[in-house]
């Protein structure tokens, strides 16, 4: 308690202590407002209200399973008398008529594989391929000769695959109309009978699950053990939170510990595209963003110097070289004394460094352009820097199209913050699937 108190009075320094009733809405919901009525979620604290609700919901599904479950149970043992009287089909004339539909079901394949497959089709098709070869005599078609010999040949083909296709269609019909017809209707009974009662058993035990589970899982654990660890735990984290805490702002929501919910600035600009995955927040973005331009300028300016400093020294240097077998040791030296020139040129513009979290690379297709509100935040910050004033406008719109293409806020990307509902709540519940989703992710 005493480090948690003492790390929260050196964090977040400036900012006032939770009021009593914001201490109070810390506990009850897991959330705060400011003064100026934006409200942040503290992730990490579900709060007694919710708590409460993860109980409520796990007893009304603890109830819709025990009532499904008796119904289930009531439908199989309603289902499985019934089933029996499929059984009775044997005392009608359903079996009977269905053998003697088989055999003329068999008795008409018989026929068509005889005549339409293997010897009406058949002459049919070799007059087809005769008529062809006649054809091309009476035109004296290139090649015509030829003709008679490949509709000869044609015909052997299709003769052989007819007979052939024949036979397998007449066995299929005898034993269709001897043996699987009649056998499909003698058994048909029998095995509906025992499918039926399969699922009526099944529902029985379904039904009974469902009761268990609802009880067991739903209600007592679910339902009781995670609302009272719910309380713990809010209780555990929240109490010496809610004393220590200091009330948060936009810019120390980060998106994971704490999230913004209410009250989002209207400056954020989303921009087009097929996808609108770009997105800029004006206030999570403010410091790591002037931190990157105040780099890039320097980076500027530190390529001019550099570049003004090798340029003064070129013309030293090419005489030198033309004297360099009797002043190598001088060329040298001078070099030496150049780039200390440069480095002291460079260390007037300080680096900046960077957070690696502060910016992530965007994935996808680049946006074609910033928005305007940003294009004119980012210019601004470079106009007022000691060290961006009087940069050329080319200069200037290179360092811009440089954070468009390079730089940026995703949303929706994966990984991070971005994916996670602001205002989503720790679910006990709910966590083997939400490991089991980062993972797979």
């Amino acid at each position: 308690m005493c480090s948690i108190l003492s790390l929260a009075a050196w964090a977040g320094a400036g900012r006032p202590y939770l009021s009593l009733a914001q201490k109070a809405d810390v506990l009850w919901t897991g959330t705060v407002a400011d003064a100026d009525g934006n409200r942040y979620n503290i992730r990490i604290l579900p709060g007694y209200k919710t708590a409460f609700g993860f109980g409520t919901e796990s007893w009304g599904d603890g109830w819709g399973n025990q009532v499904g479950g008796i119904v289930s149970i009531g439908r199989g043992l309603m289902d499985a008398p019934r089933s029996l009287k499929r059984l009775g089909e044997y005392g009608t004339a359903e079996p009977w008529e269905g053998i003697a539909d088989g055999w003329v079901q068999g008795k008409d394949v018989v026929v068509w594989s005889v005549s339409d497959m293997m010897t009406a089709g058949a002459a049919k098709d070799w007059r087809q391929y005769w008529g062809n070869a006649e054809r091309a005599r009476a035109r004296e078609s290139f090649g015509w000769t030829l003709a008679y010999p490949w509709a000869i040949m044609k015909g052997i083909v299709n003769t052989a695959i007819r007979q052939t296709i024949g036979v397998v269609c007449i066995g299929g019909g005898v034993a269709w109309a001897l043996v699987l017809r009649p056998a499909y209707q003698l058994s048909k009974p029998v095995v509906l009978t025992a499918f039926d009662m399969g699922v009526a058993t099944g529902r029985v035990g379904w039904g009974g699950a469902r009761m268990g589970w609802g009880l067991a899982v739903n209600q007592l654990l679910l339902g009781t053990a995670t609302p009272i660890a719910g309380w713990a735990w809010n209780t555990a984290l929240g109490l010496p939170m809610a004393i220590a805490g200091k009330v948060p702002t936009p810019v120390s929501a980060d998106g994971w510990w704490v999230s913004q919910i209410s009250g989002i600035p209207e400056s954020v600009s989303v921009v087009d595209g097929p996808d609108a995955r770009y997105a800029w927040d004006g206030v999570t973005d403010s410091v790591p963003t002037a931190y990157w331009m105040e780099d890039a300028v320097a980076r500027v300016r530190r390529k001019g110097a550099r570049d003004s400093v090798l340029a003064s020294y070129a013309p030293v240097l090419d005489g030198i070289q033309s004297r360099i077998d009797s002043l190598s040791e001088a060329r040298d030296s001078l070099r030496a004394r150049q780039w200390r020139d440069v480095e002291l040129a460079e260390s007037v513009f300080p680096r900046r460094i960077l957070v690696p979290d502060d910016y992530r690379k965007c994935r996808g297709e680049v946006p074609a352009a910033l928005p305007a509100e940003l294009d004119a935040r980012l210019r601004a910050w470079i106009s007022r820097d000691s060290l961006g004033a009087g940069l050329p406008d080319s200069v200037v719109d290179g360092i811009v199209d440089r954070y468009r293409s390079t730089w940026g806020r995703c949303r929706g990307q994966g990984g991070g913050s971005a994916t996670l509902d602001p205002g989503a709540k720790f679910n006990p519940n709910l966590l083997i699937q939400e490991e089991t989703r980062q993972i797979l992710k």
